[in-house]
């Protein structure tokens, strides 16, 4: 993706950004000396475009094993009087959580901003997650960027507040602003600061002594409370002589500004930058004179609990419309359809938002592997190789990433998905609880993130599973991050290579199946299903989209038109987008095939044969 003045661009430059990419550009002008984190949609794109500032700026730039390690490391910078960045997505936050409370308890001598990313609509799956009520239960402030814009300028900021006060500042963002572009001006990069040597302070760095952690706690409320006046500064208040008012944060302040416009509303409207801790004195002063208040936010109520909670505190007769009363909903995003909604049962709209954002009728699109994916093969065995094992039913565990694909249609093998690294141990507790072998389906950067310890324990009580790892060398479902084995960072620098066969071969014997090779691999499958203690098997392979873009694919397939027959079984049994029916004739698109012969092997006819590079 060109970044061009993003990268490049003075004091002064304007330059169109997504929101990722405005907030890598703002931790760079604040003079963070580390960032780390670990991949995940929507926040990825933060982390690869600092990647590429490191390549002229000297900061450096890593993915990390897990959030939480990540968070631990950017700490150990921060207690060097360094600033520091850490990116996640939602999910990720929860991975970090332990480290997150005990640090934010300890403060932060250098700044350390935590970009967390949720995801209002599941757009990239998993729990629609708000970390900002999270975020209020440890408590740390939040910042909640409404536009690209704001993400700049709130970055920056909250590099500013976590100095001043010395504990983390979250800046929340969601996939609309994480991924929408807007103009921003740029500014100057600040100097880094210098690396010191902590002071050695075990009553605030240490947790072993309850009257020094209670002390600690009641610090970071003061500091919290004290922020109040701080989230004074990120408000936006627009005038209006309706009786009613509202209270907007986040990306849904755009959609409402749009439809003001448009509409002519007179309608008073304040934006809350900072929602918590949100700003008391002027949320009193906002509310006071008005008979009702709608406040507009995705997911939790979490600005409006303060506002009700200033509401009993003053003793005021306001009327609050939220997810209290279910004028909002606690599920999914807020766009114009929503607000309109809301907005028309008080005033007149000229235009109707009937049938915008996702309720337009589009054609389907099935989820699947991409043509020659290693993880479609690996699937076909682990279900031939159950075939020929005699099992009735085969129940297979699934996990985050691209190997959770297999829970489609045609392959349908993934039961569950619960967490990175949970299909092992749900495997576990399967096995023990059915007396029978359970199947754990787990990704090369999953195992790597969180499904180790799990994999000690089945190990060490002989559980009747098989670990099935399938290794594709790259983070893949992501954009193609590095993993340990890539051997390479986030700036594409050569790094050491981490074995991960060699890990789990110090837990447990382990056997390496390659996909392609699809005979011998059902063989060891078979062998692996029908025993009744615990079986690791790596199915490697490397990405089939790496292969096309790095120019490594050795061979390709077609079909011979006379002998194939227009059975398609080999469509059926495979999904694999490579195979199309043009003009009443089965073909392959050899321009994105990659080789795996699945479909060769399939095909009872032998109408599909191997042709050259």
């Amino acid at each position: 993706m060109p970044l061009g003045k993003l990268l490049t661009g003075s004091k002064g430059d304007k330059v169109l950004a997504v929101g990722n990419e405005a907030l890598a550009r703002a931790a760079v002008e604040a003079g963070i000396s580390y960032a780390t984190g670990y991949p995940g949609t929507p926040s990825t794109e933060a982390l690869e475009t600092l990647a590429r500032f490191s390549k002229t700026y000297p900061i450096r730039v890593e993915w990390s094993i897990n959030e939480k390690v990540a968070l631990e490391k950017a700490y150990g910078y921060s207690l060097a009087n360094l600033s520091t960045l850490v990116t996640m997505k939602m999910s990720g936050l929860n991975v970090a959580l332990d480290a997150l409370f005990s640090i934010s308890y300890s403060g932060t001598p250098g700044p350390m901003v935590v970009y967390v990313a949720d995801d209002p609509g599941a757009h990239a799956g998993m729990c629609e997650q708000d970390s900002r009520k999270i975020a209020s239960t440890i408590p740390v402030p939040v910042l909640s960027p409404a536009s690209s814009r704001e993400m700049y300028l709130f970055t920056k900021e909250a590099f500013k507040l976590s100095e001043k006060y010395e504990i983390p500042v979250i800046v929340r963002s969601t996939t609309i602003t994480a991924h929408s572009r807007e103009v921003i001006t740029l500014g100057e990069i600040h100097e880094q600061k210098k690396a010191k040597t902590p002071v050695k302070d075990i009553k605030r760095f240490t947790k072993a002594n309850p009257l020094w952690c209670q002390e600690q706690h009641r610090n970071l409320l003061d500091k919290v409370d004290q922020m109040k006046r701080d989230s004074e500064r990120y408000v936006h208040l627009i005038e209006g002589s309706e009786d009613f008012g509202i209270i907007v944060t986040g990306a849904p302040y755009r959609v409402l500004l749009e439809i003001i416009k448009r509409n002519d509303l007179n309608i008073p409207v304040l934006n809350v930058g900072m929602p918590f801790p949100a700003p008391e004195k002027i949320l009193l002063e906002f509310i006071k004179n008005l008979k009702e208040v709608i406040v507009i936010e995705e997911l939790e109520p979490v600005l409006e609990s303060q506002i009700l909670e200033i509401i009993h505190k003053h003793d005021l007769k306001i009327r609050v419309h939220g997810k209290t009363d279910g004028t909002t909903s606690h599920v999914g995003e807020i766009g114009f359809h929503e607000v309109a909604e809301i907005l028309s049962k008080r005033v007149k709209l000229k235009e109707s938002y009937q049938g915008i954002e996702g309720h337009i009728n589009v054609p389907p699109r099935k989820l699947t592997f991409c043509a020659g994916c290693p993880h479609r093969n690996t699937y076909f065995i682990l279900k031939e190789a159950a075939k020929r094992a005699g099992l009735k039913e085969l129940i297979c565990t699934g996990d985050i990433g691209c190997t959770i694909l297999a829970m489609y249609k045609p392959l349908e093998v993934c039961w569950t998905e619960v967490c990175m690294g949970a299909s092992i141990g749900m495997a576990y507790g399967l096995s023990k609880a059915l007396d029978k072998k359970i199947v754990a389906a787990i990704g090369d950067s999953t195992i790597f993130h969180a499904g180790l310890p799990a994999t000690v324990d089945a190990s060490q009580y002989d559980a009747n599973i098989l670990i099935l790892v399938l290794d594709n060398n790259w983070v893949a479902m992501t954009g193609h991050q590095p993993t340990p084995e890539t051997g390479i960072d986030a700036a594409g620098h050569a790094t050491k290579k981490i074995s991960l066969e060699k890990i789990l071969a110090g837990v447990h014997e382990v056997k390496i199946i390659d996909p392609y090779d699809i005979e011998p691999s059902i063989k060891i499958m078979e062998e692996a299903l029908k025993s009744k203690n615990l079986k690791i098997i790596i199915s490697k392979h490397e990405c089939s989209l790496m292969k096309l873009r790095l120019g490594k694919v050795e061979k390709r397939f077609k079909i011979i038109e006379e002998k194939c027959v227009k059975c398609l079984k080999c469509l059926r049994e495979t999904g694999c987008p490579a195979i199309r029916i043009i003009n009443g004739k089965v073909m392959i698109m050899e321009e994105i095939c990659t080789g795996c012969s699945l479909c060769a092997y399939i095909c009872p006819h032998g109408a599909i044969v191997e042709c050259c590079e």
